[in-house]
């Protein structure tokens, strides 16, 4: 059950169903998963202006068992800033639940079970230009740079890059390009990168970095004003940046770094973004190689 202090005449709870039907009316175990996207259709059908979810997380500690690393700012961000944080790696809510809240308008609530008037992270469609809500770090990825052997033109040799990609279902999480070379921050095993080389160097060079962390610095800001990219360059001008992308949208500012250089750099944007030494003040007793899933 909820805590006392957010139950009252108009609240609803709902609790985790624990069978439901198929579509063959066969009645079976709903998998943990759901539970979540379960909640929201139940807020839609009650028209509800606001849906909590409750954690036994605790999202202010470092946990060793992920590879995601994620700070809050502000505890109040819209529906596109969350979409940014889940697409950076940080499984803040199912997207299915936030796309489903973001169309009827619903408030999400995601607080502490033991702790929810300290640790509480609301999602709305109010937006607060010219800010940033959060920096969310994915450590242990690779940089991978491939580099056109010129035998191909430029359309031909990016339809062959991202082909030779989706043959091996590589997960890409960052990506810049021009017409004669990309570079990808991915996930790859040793025996997947030695597979792809052998069929990525019939027409392009390949090198790759391992371990490197990708940043994410996530808000609500505007392009023509914020020139939010000179900032973050400015930040971190003696830290080398392997990869720099910006403008996909008006949501995040990524930069990929190595990864001796990845805690520096979060610190720096972190202590920038939201006050003088955020990062010494809020976690760092924890913030060690082991870090990660780390919110604050």
């Amino acid at each position: 059950m909820p805590p006392e202090t957010h139950t009252g005449p108009r609240c609803v709870s709902i609790l985790p169903a624990r069978i439901c039907k198929k579509g063959l009316e066969e009645t079976i175990l709903m998998p943990a998963k759901l539970h979540t996207l379960y909640a929201t259709h139940m807020a839609t059908l009650f028209h509800a202006e606001e849906l909590t979810f409750y954690t036994t997380k605790q999202m202010s500690s470092a946990s060793p068992d992920e590879d995601v690393c994620s700070q809050f700012k502000d505890y109040t961000i819209t529906y596109n800033e969350a979409k940014s944080i889940i697409n950076a790696g940080f499984n803040l809510v199912p997207k299915a639940s936030l796309d489903l809240a973001g169309q009827h308008g619903i408030n999400l609530r995601i607080s502490n079970y033991y702790n929810p008037n300290k640790q509480t992270i609301t999602i709305t469609k109010t937006s607060t230009m010219n800010q940033i809500k959060a920096v969310v770090t994915r450590k242990n990825a690779d940089y991978l740079q491939i580099h056109s052997s010129g035998n191909l033109m430029p359309f031909q040799f990016l339809t062959k890059v991202m082909a030779v990609c989706g043959d091996f279902k590589t997960p890409i999480h960052l990506i810049s390009s021009s017409s004669v070379n990309i570079s990808m921050a991915v996930e790859l095993s040793s025996e997947t990168f030695h597979q792809m080389e052998n069929q990525l160097s019939q027409f392009a060079s390949v090198s790759v970095e391992k371990d490197i962390s990708v940043i994410h610095i996530i808000g609500q800001f505007d392009q023509e004003k914020e020139n939010m990219e000179v900032k973050v360059i400015d930040l971190l001008k003696d830290i080398p940046i392997l990869m720099i992308s910006y403008g996909s949208d008006n949501n995040s500012v990524s930069v990929v770094v190595s990864k001796d250089m990845g805690e520096k750099a979060q610190a720096i944007l972190m202590d920038n973004f939201a006050g003088q030494d955020f990062m010494k003040r809020n976690v760092a007793p924890r913030f060690r190689e082991a870090y990660s899933a780390m919110s604050i």
